[in-house]
C-alpha cells in the first residue's frame, strides 16, 4: 500500500483536537477526532486486507501480528506508567475502579466497562485515566469481526462484499440514531453503534472514485467546521456525526498532490504530528487525570499548556523507543520477538498481566489505600456515596425514563412530594424521600442529567421539553402538594436565571407549596482529592462563605420577584460557618465529586427543607 502523507496530516488534526478538548480549551467539538480515527482505522485496515487477498497472501496470524506490534507496546507502557501514580495519588475507590479500567483495557473491553460506569461527559471524566482506551476497544473489537468476515466475503460473494459492508453500515447508523436519545451512554461506547464509521473507511478502501480534487478541500472544510460547530449536548453518535465522517471520507477519497488540502495536510510538522499521535493520544489522558486527581488547584491554561508540551515530548519518545523498534523488530528487546509465535506469546502475557494487576487493585483497593491514608481519612472515603437509586430513578437522557415511568419513593401509593431538578436532585429526592417514609408520604423523583433551567423562553431543546413536560405532569397529580426545585444554578446566566423564577411561579400558581433548593456549595476540587485537608475534628474546609454567597446573589436576585408563598431555602445554611463552606463534617463527605451532595450532604439538605417547610400541610 503506497504511503499517503495527508493521511498522517488527518491523524494530526483528530489527536490534537482530542488533547486540546480535553485540556480545556475552546474547541467545542473537539471530541469529533475520536471519530476521525475510526474512519482512517477502517480504511487502512481494509485497504491491508484487500492488498493481501488479492495477492493470496492473506493471513489471520499475519493480521493479528501487526496489530499487536502496532497496539500493544506503547499500551503496556503507559498502563506500567499509570500503575505506581494510581497507588500515590487515588482514593480507595477510584483505585478499586482504576483496577477495573485496566482490566476492561487489558481484554479490549474498556467500552463495555466504562458504558456500565457512567458517561463519556461526565464530570468525572476528568478523573478517569484510561477512559480514552473505550476507543481501542471498538477498534479490536472492529479487528476481531470484520478481517474474518472479509475473507469470507471475498472468497465466497466477492462481487457482494462492498454491498455488505454498505448495508452492514447502513444498519450500525440507524441503530445509532434509534439508540442515542434514550440509550445515550450505550450508544456512545458500545461497538454495534459505532462500527459503522469505520466501515464508512472501509468503503473507501473499495471506491475507484475520479479525483476531484476541489472535494478533498471541501473534506477538510467539515472536519473544520466539525471542530466549531459540534458540542456535547447533542446526541452522539448522530446525524451531527456525518459532518466528520463524511468529511474524513472525502479527504480518503480525493486529497491527491497538488491540491491545497495535500500541500496543507503533507508539511513535514503535520505528518511528524500524525506519526505520534497514537502515543500522544495515549498519554493525554493519564496526565490530565493525574493531575485532576492530584492538584486540581493547578488545573489552569498555563498548567494545562505545559502538560500538552510534556504529552508530545512523551509521545515522541514512545514512538521513537517503543513503536518503532517492536514495528521493526529492531533493537533489544524488540529482536527477540521478531518471530510471531514469541511476539503474540508476549502480547498475550502482557495482557494478563496488566489484568492480573487490574484485577488485584480491583479486590485491593482499600488495602492499597491504607498504605497512604490515615483511619479517619479511610473512614471518610467510605462515607463517598451516592445515592442507590441514581441509576434506576435519574434521567441520563430526555428519552430516558418516559413521563409516567418516573420513580415514587415510599409510603402510599399516590405521591404527595416531587422533586424536580437536574442531577444536583437526585440524592435530595432519596434523601427526603427517607425522612418522609415515618410520616407515609411518597415522593415523585424527576429529574434529568446535564440540563440547566430551561423553561417557557428561550430555544426549543430536549431540555426545555423535558422540563415543561414534567412540571405540567406534577401539576396534573392532585395529591402532590409540595415541590422541591433542586437544579446547578452556579453555572446560570440570565436565561437561566429568569427561566428558574418561571418554573417556579408557574408550579406555584397551580396551588403547590413550592420549595426552591439553592444548590450546596461547589468544591474547589473532587471530593476524594480533598482527603488530606481534614483537620482533626473530621472537618474539610471548601470554598470560603462569602464567596459562595456572591456567587448566589444573581439567583437570589431573581427569585424575589416570585410569588410570596414560595420558600427559597439556601443549601449553604446547612454546609457553611460564617467562614467556611464544608466539603466534609464530622468525618463524613457531604459531596461524592466536586458539587454533587453525597447522601450525607443530601441528608442535611433534607433536614433544613424539612425544618422550613411552612406550606400549607406542613406539620
Amino acid at each position: 500500500m503506497k504511503y499517503r502523507p495527508e493521511i498522517d496530516g488527518i491523524r494530526a488534526i483528530a489527536v490534537v483536537s482530542v488533547i486540546f478538548y480535553h485540556a480545556g480549551a475552546p474547541i467545542p467539538g473537539g471530541f469529533v477526532g475520536v471519530d476521525i480515527f475510526f474512519v482512517l482505522s477502517g480504511y487502512l485496515i481494509t485497504s491491508l486486507l484487500l492488498r493481501d487477498l488479492e495477492r493470496g497472501t492473506f493471513s489471520i496470524a499475519d493480521f493479528y501480528e501487526r496489530r499487536a506490534r502496532r497496539i500493544l507496546p506503547a499500551l503496556f507502557v503507559v498502563i506500567a506508567a499509570c500503575l505506581p501514580l494510581s497507588l500515590w495519588i487515588m482514593s480507595p475507590d477510584q483505585i478499586a475502579r482504576f483496577g477495573r479500567s485496566v482490566v476492561g483495557a487489558a481484554l479490549f473491553m474498556s467500552n463495555v466497562f466504562f458504558w456500565r460506569e457512567g458517561g463519556y461527559f461526565d464530570v468525572s471524566a476528568e478523573l478517569k485515566p484510561l477512559l480514552h482506551t473505550w476507543t481501542l476497544a471498538v477498534e479490536e473489537q472492529y479487528y476481531l469481526l470484520f478481517p474474518p468476515a472479509l475473507w469470507w466475503a471475498w472468497k465466497f460473494c466477492r462481487r457482494v462484499a462492498f454491498w455488505l459492508i454498505l448495508g452492514t453500515a447502513l444498519a450500525s447508523f440507524g441503530l445509532a440514531l434509534w439508540t442515542s436519545g434514550e440509550f445515550a451512554t450505550a450508544s456512545f461506547f458500545l461497538t454495534p453503534t459505532r462500527v459503522w464509521e469505520l466501515l464508512a473507511g472501509s468503503l473507501c478502501a473499495f471506491s475507484a472514485l475520479p479525483r476531484i480534487r476541489w472535494l478533498g478541500e471541501f473534506g477538510v472544510g467539515l472536519i473544520l467546521t466539525s471542530l466549531v460547530v459540534i458540542n456535547e449536548s447533542m446526541l452522539w453518535p448522530g446525524f451531527w456525526t456525518l459532518l466528520p465522517v463524511i468529511g474524513t471520507t472525502l479527504v480518503v477519497l480525493f486529497c491527491q498532490p497538488g491540491g491545497l488540502a495535500h500541500l496543507a495536510l503533507s508539511t513535514r510538522f503535520m505528518v511528524g504530528i500524525g506519526l505520534i499521535s497514537y502515543s500522544g493520544y495515549l498519554w493525554h489522558a493519564p496526565l490530565f487525570a493525574f493531575l485532576h486527581l492530584r492538584a486540581p488547584e493547578l488545573v489552569t491554561p498555563a498548567i494545562m499548556g505545559l502538560l500538552i508540551a510534556l504529552t508530545f515530548m512523551l509521545a515522541w519518545a514512545t514512538w521513537r523507543y517503543v513503536e518503532q523498534p517492536f514495528r521493526a523488530g529492531h533493537g533489544r528487546p524488540a529482536a527477540i520477538l521478531t518471530g510471531r509465535a514469541p511476539l503474540l506469546a508476549a502480547s498475550a502475557a502482557g495482557l494478563m498481566v496488566a489484568a492480573i494487576l487490574g484485577v488485584f487493585g480491583w479486590q485491593s483497593g482499600d488495602r492499597l489505600a491504607a498504605l497512604r491514608y490515615s483511619t479517619p481519612q479511610l473512614t471518610f472515603f467510605d462515607s463517598i456515596e451516592a445515592s442507590p437509586m441514581r441509576s434506576a430513578c435519574h434521567s441520563l437522557s430526555a428519552d430516558a425514563i418516559p413521563l409516567d415511568q418516573h420513580c415514587v419513593y415510599r409510603g402510599a401509593t399516590a405521591p404527595t412530594w416531587a422533586v424536580l431538578g437536574n442531577s444536583h436532585g437526585v440524592e435530595l429526592a432519596y434523601a427526603l424521600a427517607r425522612h418522609l417514609e415515618g410520616d407515609g408520604e411518597a415522593l415523585l423523583h424527576a429529574t434529568i442529567s446535564a440540563c440547566s433551567v430551561a423553561f417557557q423562553q428561550g430555544p426549543v431543546s430536549d431540555c426545555r421539553n423535558w422540563i415543561e413536560s414534567r412540571a405540567a405532569m406534577i401539576r396534573a397529580i392532585d395529591t402532590i402538594a409540595h415541590v422541591v426545585i433542586a437544579f446547578r444554578v452556579d453555572t446560570n446566566g440570565p436565561l437561566e436565571n429568569r427561566a428558574l423564577a418561571d418554573l417556579t411561579t408557574y408550579l406555584a400558581e397551580g396551588g403547590r407549596d413550592v420549595i426552591v433548593a439553592l444548590q450546596a456549595p461547589r468544591l474547589p476540587a473532587d471530593i476524594a482529592s480533598m482527603a488530606p485537608r481534614m483537620d482533626d475534628s473530621g472537618n474539610v474546609p471548601g470554598a470560603p462563605t462569602a464567596e459562595w454567597r456572591e456567587t448566589m446573589a444573581p439567583v437570589r436576585e431573581v427569585l424575589e420577584g416570585v410569588p410570596p408563598t414560595v420558600q427559597v431555602v439556601d443549601l449553604a445554611d446547612a454546609f457553611c460557618d460564617p467562614a467556611d463552606c464544608y466539603a466534609a463534617k464530622g468525618g463524613a463527605a457531604l459531596f461524592f465529586d466536586s458539587h454533587h451532595m453525597s447522601l450525607a450532604g443530601a441528608d442535611l439538605a433534607a433536614e433544613l427543607i424539612l425544618s422550613r417547610n411552612t406550606g400549607p400541610d406542613a406539620d
